[in-house]
């Protein structure tokens, strides 16, 4: 009974969307989404706020509604899982851990005629799928918590995104404690300035590709890393630009085994050659040094750094 009216929608707007609900999605016109109801007559919130001027098809068989309220609801006869398509524009599309949350279920497609300037799944647990989204319209400039607590996600397709004008990507996956591996090599990170916890408790990811990061902007990396402990090399730290950086506090705290002490060596090495700011506070795990990292660590400290890690080798 689940997919009948989701089925339904992806015969009748299939054209119009251009996703076929059963994969292969290319990039499609609307944001679109399943929320699933559990009981008669229930009503569903979405999180708009803000400027809006969207178009809804709620996936039940009700016309199209044109809508330019904060957070708009609709009532469904009866269970199911529906499927929700969205063109326009809203300043916030949030859950902010509260409201209907716990009703969504699956991402279907970004939407290159759906606009937003912060988005939020925050405490969306029981979300699992969110891949082969396609582009999206969007250029945020905050998003921060946008999958924070998502602790029920297995994929997540970001490649769509437009993230040039983000300034802030703070706690941006903290909790996402189901991912495995997470494809960022298509951020444009030169405008932002937070990734306080951007990857805090993502205790399986085992692949993280972060070599494409421009952190030149970046002010704050503290607690970036806490509890990555199934990462076993180093994500791409060597490459960061830091000197704009001013706290790294807990930054690889009980991320142990991520950085060898060849890596480590290295990142010490690139970041003390850098113009960084002074008095940074910065914590690498377990991570041992050696050699020229001991060199380049003690020219840190002279600065005025306070570098916490697992010691000499």
């Amino acid at each position: 009974m689940r997919s009948a009216s989701r089925n339904a929608l992806g015969l009748a707007l299939g054209s119009a969307l251009r996703v076929g609900l059963g994969g292969g999605a290319t990039s499609a016109p609307a944001f679109t989404f399943v929320m699933r109801t559990t009981g008669a007559s229930e009503t569903v919130t979405l999180p708009m706020t803000g400027s809006v001027n969207t178009v809804i098809d709620w996936g039940d068989g009700s016309p199209p509604e044109t809508v330019t309220t904060d957070s708009i609801t609709h009532v469904y006869a009866t269970a199911d899982d529906y499927t929700i398509a969205i063109t326009g524009s809203c300043d916030v599309f949030a859950f902010d851990n509260a409201g209907d949350k716990l009703k969504l279920i699956e991402l279907l497609a970004w939407g290159t005629d759906f606009t937003f300037s912060d988005l939020d799944f925050f405490g969306c647990s029981n979300l699992v799928t969110a891949s082969d989204l396609g582009a999206s319209g969007a250029t945020p400039t905050y998003l921060s918590n946008a999958f924070r607590s998502c602790t029920g996600l297995t994929s997540l397709d970001l490649t769509g995104f437009d993230t040039s004008s983000c300034t802030d990507m703070n706690s941006m996956f903290a909790g996402c404690s189901s991912l495995t591996s997470l494809d960022l090599t298509s951020f444009d990170t030169s405008s932002c300035a937070s990734m306080n916890s951007m990857f805090l408790v993502c205790s399986s990811l085992t692949s993280l590709d972060l070599t494409s990061f421009d952190t030149s902007s970046c002010t704050d990396m503290n607690s970036m890393f806490v509890f990555c402990s199934s990462l076993t090399s180093d994500p791409g730290i060597v490459g960061f630009n830091v000197e704009s950086l001013t706290t790294a506090a807990s930054m690889c705290f009980i991320a142990n085994s991520m950085l060898s002490t060849a890596e480590y060596n290295a990142i010490l090495v690139a970041w003390e050659a850098q113009a960084v700011q002074n008095n940074v506070n910065v914590h690498f795990g377990d991570a041992t040094y050696s050699g020229a990292g001991a060199t380049a660590r003690a020219a840190l400290i002279a600065d005025g750094w306070t570098v916490s890690d697992g010691g000499e080798a």
